[in-house]
């Protein structure tokens, strides 16, 4: 078929094909006619593509179809959108011509994969095979791979390919390389690249203001934002909610206050990813009313909505409102992860909830969570509190590995019950595990009554205060308390 006929041909608007298979079995009918049905497919995914990708594959191979380059760069595209990563590099590795296209494709077919290793071994491949130039989509491809394995110094030198190709300044690679430098802590260079795009999209404004915020810098962050909007670009949701973070972070209110405002008024205020940070900032800001208005009004809640809400009762110290709203969580159908688990079972320890606690602890071994450190540790500190030693001992004596946090709880546990024989033997099992005592364990045995506090623990206990000099002020302060 001449190449003319063939782009008209695909060109057009593909219709669905009732009856593709047999299509498939009985003729060719050429790349045209395959390249038409795969792009039927393609934008929908589905069953449908997971049933013809494979069969147009070995009808194509049969005839003599995978010289058609655009016909086989579908078929890549249609095994990465389905997962089928080995697929697709098999269909790759014995492809008689390959484009840009077709190792764009794998390049990026493994980045969203996660497979970061092979998506630079494979550019690595390709600067050695092709005599193409790489195209802004390709490099783009490749610094997200370099970004999510850290690989800073590859960064580095793709950075200089796109300077070279006078791609640098591309928004594709721009907000890619900002992406890069700003994950790996560079944000002097993430800058520099960032002040020298011509056009900068909410991506690129998103990505500075999040790392902004994320790295304490919530004041660049929302200079930042305040800049876009001079700048006459409007703030999507990811925008909106990286400023609203840079707000709690500082605990600055009034400034969440006036991004909700701007939120409600460009009708982007339900959206659950916003409103999850708008609760957090009026949560911090002891603000519970408002954060539980925004929560009762919201149309869709997910599970950071429900632990956010249960957080900013436990940080004002709303522990019975954050146990309530645990249950109705769970009522309400969401499975709590080890997050929420550990937050509850740190209010039900300072309630003395024990009830509560062991069904807790019955949730997270039904969820199989008890494998999770965090969860263990929180168990042992809720029923230590709670004054109930032999439980707590039995969590932790199942612990898979040794960690300060618990041994801390068992001994603060056992001196608060004046148990020192069980305190000190938790104490010296800490020590022969190498683990660094804390100003906690200190503070609980020296907490027991001096007459029962045999002399020779005293001078062990005095001698690591000395070696642990950090320990004194805090610790005088605590002693005369």
């Amino acid at each position: 078929m001449p190449e003319q006929t063939l782009e008209m041909d695909i060109g057009e608007e593909a219709a669905p094909i009732d009856n593709e298979e047999a299509t498939l079995q009985h003729h060719w009918g050429g790349g045209a006619c395959l390249a038409r049905v795969l792009l039927s497919c393609l934008p929908t995914g589905g069953d449908r593509l997971r049933r013809l990708n494979p069969a147009i594959h070995a009808r194509a191979t049969v005839a003599g179809g995978l010289d058609d380059v655009f016909l086989t760069n579908l078929l890549l595209r249609g095994y990465s959108n389905l997962g089928r990563l080995r697929d697709a590099r098999h269909l790759f590795d014995r492809m008689p011509h390959r484009n840009l296209v077709s190792w764009g494709s794998v390049i990026s077919m493994y980045t969203q994969h996660g497979r970061d290793d092979c998506a630079i071994s494979l550019f690595a491949a390709f600067q050695k095979a092709s005599c193409e130039v790489p195209n802004e989509f390709l490099l783009a491809s490749v610094l997200r791979a370099c970004t999510q394995s850290k690989a800073v110094s590859l960064g580095e030198q793709v950075h200089g390919i796109a300077v070279k190709l006078d791609l640098d300044a591309n928004v594709y690679v721009g907000t890619a390389l900002i992406n890069l430098y700003a994950k790996l802590g560079c944000m002097d260079e993430a800058m520099l690249v960032f002040h020298a795009l011509p056009v900068r999209t909410p991506v690129t404004w998103n990505t500075v203001i999040t790392e902004y915020a994320q790295i304490g810098c919530g004041g660049v962050a929302l200079e930042l934002f305040d800049r876009m909007g001079i700048e006459g670009v409007r703030p999507d949701r990811f925008v909106l909610a990286s400023a609203v973070s840079a707000c709690s972070a500082l605990g600055f209110l009034e400034g969440g206050r006036q991004i909700h405002g701007y939120a409600y008024r460009s009708a982007t205020e339900t959206d659950t990813s916003v409103i999850n940070v708008l609760i957090d900032l009026y949560c911090k800001c002891s603000r519970l009313s408002a954060a539980r208005k925004l929560f009762d009004c919201m149309e869709y809640r997910n599970l950071v909505s429900w632990t956010t809400m249960i957080s900013g009762y436990m940080q004002n110290s709303f522990n019975a409102e954050a146990i309530t709203m645990f249950w109705n969580m769970t009522q309400a159908g969401w499975q709590p992860d080890g997050f929420a688990c550990t937050s509850i079972l740190n209010s039900c320890g300072s309630l003395a909830a024990i009830w509560q606690g062991r069904q807790i602890h019955a949730h997270v071994i039904k969820a199989d969570l008890e494998a999770d450190e965090y969860v263990k540790n929180a168990l042992i500190d809720m029923y230590a509190k709670c004054e109930h030693l032999t439980e707590a001992r039995a969590v932790f004596d199942a612990l898979a590995e040794d960690d300060a946090i618990s041994y801390n709880a068992m001994i603060e546990g056992y001196s608060k019950n004046r148990d020192l024989a069980e305190a000190v033997n938790i104490f010296h099992r800490m020590r022969f595990f190498s683990l660094r005592p804390s100003l906690l364990t200190f503070v609980s045995l020296l907490g027991v009554s001096s007459s029962q506090l045999a002399i020779e623990l005293s001078k062990q206990i005095h001698g690591l205060i000395i070696k642990s000099r950090n320990f004194i002020g805090p610790l005088c302060c605590e002693c005369s308390n």
